[in-house]
């Protein structure tokens, strides 16, 4: 367990500042789109916490 939590933080450490220049970008072009990105992310772990309760994100983020 602490093998793959290790293993995700370093993928998620590497894709974070593409991340944050992504919601910058959506910020920039209209302040919704990052509401938007929100609520898409929610849905996403929402509907994966009733598929597979030990996703990930569900996890991660559902908690």
């Amino acid at each position: 367990k602490d093998m793959v939590r290790m293993m995700m933080n370093k993928i998620f450490q590497s894709i974070e500042t593409e991340l944050n220049s992504l919601i910058a970008l959506g910020d920039k072009i209209d302040s919704f789109n990052s509401l938007y990105m929100l609520v898409k992310m929610s849905h996403h772990v929402w509907t994966a916490e009733n598929v597979d309760p030990a996703s990930y994100l569900s996890t991660t983020l559902g908690n």
